[in-house]
Parts: structure tokens; C-alpha cells; sequence
């Protein structure tokens, strides 16, 4: 809701600024460029620190991201090995891995 409410100042703020830059732009006045300075200088001022938490926002979020990339890598990587075992494993009790051929070599030589 605050943030709801913070937006809606922000809108009505910027709609307010357009109408007057509008009108500046309408009236030819001759000081109207240091009305439009001023209008954009109020406006530049509110971006500079909107721009410093945008940016502290997506350092943390950059953070964040990195440790989760960590986390999925050594979840995979838990993952593969769990699958290598249970396929040796498999292997095993088929008789197709490494040791069923010396196996059955030594099988063929004791008959």
C-alpha cells in the first residue's frame, strides 16, 4: 500500500512537471528555458537517488544470483555422482561393467 501511495505521489508529481513544460513550451515565453531547466532539474534530482537504489537493489540481487548458481552446481554435481554410482551399480548386476569381462574371462578358464 505505501508503495501504492509513493507511486501515485511520483505520477501526479510528474503529470504536474509535464503540464508546466508544456505550457512553457506553449508560451514562448523568453525566460521559458530556465523554466524548463528548473523543471528537469527537480526532476534529475528525484532519478539520482531513485538510480543509487536501483542500483544497491541489484547488487544484492547479483549476490543473490551467484550464490544460488553455487548451490545449483553443487546440487548437480551431487546429482551426477549419485546417478554414476547407480549405474555401476546397475552395471554390476548385469554383468556389463569393467569387472563382469574380467569375470567371466576368469570363468572361462577355471571350466
Amino acid at each position: 500500500m505505501k508503495r501504492l501511495e509513493e507511486e501515485v505521489k511520483k505520477t501526479r508529481d510528474l503529470e504536474k512537471k509535464c503540464k508546466l513544460l508544456e505550457e512553457t513550451i506553449k508560451a514562448k515565453n523568453p525566460n521559458s528555458i530556465p523554466m524548463m531547466l528548473h523543471a528537469v532539474k527537480e526532476t534529475t534530482t528525484t532519478d539520482k537517488s531513485e538510480v543509487a537504489d536501483l542500483k544497491s537493489r541489484i547488487k544484492s540481487l547479483e549476490v543473490q544470483l551467484d550464490e544460488q548458481d553455487k548451490d545449483f552446481e553443487r546440487k548437480l554435481r551431487t546429482l551426477r555422482q549419485e546417478t554414476e554410482r547407480v549405474r555401476d551399480q546397475y552395471e554390476a548386476k548385469q554383468g556389463k561393467g569393467p569387472d563382469a569381462k574380467r569375470v567371466s574371462e576368469l570363468e572361462g578358464e577355471l571350466e
